[in-house]
């Protein structure tokens, strides 16, 4: 359209601007009128100066400017702040995967910043290191008076599970031999079978029974020749029965807390918030996202250790963890050894067919 300005020059106007953009110019409006031309749109007052206009240019390029020079102070705050980070974020040939992910993704990993984390939740770099035991989890069996607890240490310890009706007084114990939880062979392709894969270890399964049933008991885990872990206590499964009510919290894709801050956040309110309420966990697949890297599921049971050692944490397998492409050939193998439900009771080894073929259609989908 073609308008006419106060000066009587003729130029090119668009009825755009919105009325709340038209006035900031209120002022220079009321005391240069010749400046500026107004037309009714659709009921709202529209317009565009001239004067206006180069004051958009001005704004729009200091803005350009503003930003250039907050990204560069950002990126030097950021190189100052991380000197010893390393240069480039690429794998290097000689360099395994798990390596990779922890000097990439777990050098600013630190648990201590987390305080309801507690003391016990400290970083693995390179899966587990000691003899001590770590990385407790309790789960139902299928009978009511049992609780199952598993643990895992790098070496071959003693397996001793020791609990009672009072703190520091344990009355039970139960002994058994570590087994190694699986091989390299038992994974099904790259990277899991092979950079990604950083040693065996073993896994300790055993069994407390004979609870009665909606008691706290105490317990703690480990043998005298290698240490024990510290106290922790959990309330036995109730009475069966068509009147038992049961609270539960129900979860899935959680990853692991080195990388995934919603892993935290979860973790964090669920200790402060949820264990004295509810009686069991039940985790609906998608674990550690570990993508091939075992010390990722190492760091994903120390996560959730302060909740698995308060209630049992119940297990279905999701796609992450059973799919070949989805779990860059883990195929199921370290959820398998790593759980074990009732469902479970014979270790299953899964093949590369016969995964993909029986267990996918009972992963979730997402």
């Amino acid at each position: 359209r073609r308008v006419h300005g106060g000066s009587g020059d003729p130029f090119s106007f668009r009825e755009q601007a919105k009325l709340s953009a038209v006035a900031t110019d209120c002022v220079s409006m009321e005391s240069h009128p010749e400046d500026y031309t107004y037309t009714l749109l659709h009921g709202q007052l529209t317009g565009r100066s001239r004067v206006s206009r180069r004051k958009l240019k001005f704004a729009f390029f200091g803005a350009v400017a503003v930003a250039v020079v907050v990204l560069v102070v950002c990126s030097l705050m950021v190189s100052t702040s991380n000197p010893s980070a390393d240069s480039t974020s690429a794998r290097q040939d000689d360099e395994t995967w798990a390596d990779w992910f922890i000097r990439t993704s777990m050098r600013d990993y630190n648990p201590e910043k987390n305080v309801e984390f507690k003391s016990h939740l400290k970083p693995v770099w390179k899966g587990l290191t000691s003899t001590q035991p770590s990385q407790g989890h309790l789960s139902y069996t299928g009978s009511p008076d049992t609780m199952r607890l598993m643990w895992m240490t790098r070496d071959k310890t003693a397996s001793t599970v020791q609990w009672g009706l009072q703190p520091g007084n344990y009355a039970n114990h139960v002994s058994g031999i570590p087994t190694i939880a699986y091989g390299q062979d038992e994974l099904c392709a790259e990277p899991a079978n092979s950079t990604g894969w950083d040693g065996e270890f073993y896994m300790h399964d055993l069994l407390m029974e004979g609870l009665a049933p909606s008691v706290t008991y105490y317990y703690r885990f480990g043998s005298e020749e290698h240490g024990w872990s510290k106290e922790f206590q959990f309330v036995s499964a109730p009475l069966v029965g068509p009147d038992t009510h049961v609270d539960f919290i129900a979860l899935g894709d959680l990853g692991e807390p080195s990388n995934e801050p919603d892993c935290v956040h979860t973790i964090q309110h669920l200790v402060k918030h949820e264990l004295d309420r509810n009686q069991f966990v039940m985790h609906v697949g998608d674990f550690a996202y570990a993508w091939g890297l075992n010390v990722r599921w190492d760091l994903f049971f120390d996560g959730i250790e302060p909740v698995a050692t308060r209630m049992p944490y119940q297990v279905l397998i999701g796609n992450h963890e059973v799919q070949l492409a989805e779990s860059n050939g883990e195929c199921g193998t370290p959820f398998y050894y790593r759980f074990h439900m009732p469902e479970n009771a014979i270790p299953f080894k899964p093949s590369k067919a016969a995964t993909r073929l029986t267990l996918s259609s009972s992963s979730s989908s997402s």
